[in-house]
């Protein structure tokens, strides 16, 4: 999954948790195959400064941060669990941040991927209940990457990709779908009825081998097809 595509992911991952967990901040990253460096990232509601700071000087004492855990076989990890400096107690202060949670997303070529979920100062610690809403939308999402690099893709004599085989409705459906439309908004804009798009939905589902509407996202971003 190259920096695009993984922006393209993590841009459907934040929406869908964000209806049950509000956050204000994010950072997402991917590293480098050497988990040396980082390759690709992303930030909201950041100061710029205040990043560059971040990955010059204070992520060395971050205890969330991935350079920190290499060894760490935990894959969601919380900073109000871990010893924090003074100095980057005080950087959080300055930034405004009171909470994050760290989910880490390992894959085979090495590569290491990161979204970091950050509450600022006027919001609440994350609950036990959100903790668990985060946990299980982790595991899907970890469930539908591994399950994209595991299967044997299909091979399509003379299709570039799976899309191709989808007619041009479900095609339509299909970018609306990864948009984030729900049923309703598709059958508004198609002017069809919410039956005929639960049909088109089963269609794409078979045709593109998945069985969720996440399962679709993942494989979509993951395999870089094209509409």
């Amino acid at each position: 999954m190259t920096g695009n595509n993984w922006n393209s992911f993590v841009d459907h991952f934040l929406t869908g948790i964000g209806k049950s967990v509000p956050f204000t901040k994010f950072f997402a990253y991917e590293t480098d195959i050497n988990q040396s460096e980082l390759n690709w990232f992303n930030y909201q509601n950041i100061p710029a400064q205040a990043m560059d700071i971040y990955l010059n000087k204070m992520c060395k004492y971050d205890p969330v941060f991935f350079k920190n855990n290499l060894d760490n076989t935990e894959e969601i990890i919380l900073l109000n669990t871990k010893t924090i400096t003074p100095r980057y107690q005080s950087f959080l202060k300055n930034i405004h941040v009171i909470d994050n949670v760290e989910l880490v997303f390992k894959t085979s070529n090495q590569t290491i991927k990161g979204i970091s979920l950050i509450r600022g100062e006027n919001e609440r610690h994350f609950s036990d209940h959100e903790l668990m809403t985060i946990q299980s939308c982790h595991a899907i999402a970890k469930h539908s990457l591994d399950c994209i690099r595991l299967e044997p893709q299909p091979q399509n004599i003379g299709l570039n990709s799976p899309t191709d085989c989808l007619t041009n409705k479900e095609k339509k459906v299909l970018s609306l779908l990864l948009e984030g439309k729900k049923n309703q908004d598709i059958a508004n804009l198609l002017f069809i009825s919410l039956a005929t798009v639960k049909t088109h939905i089963q269609h794409i589902f078979k045709k593109m081998f998945v069985k969720s509407k996440f399962e679709l996202m993942s494989k979509y971003y993951h395999l870089d097809y094209k509409i």
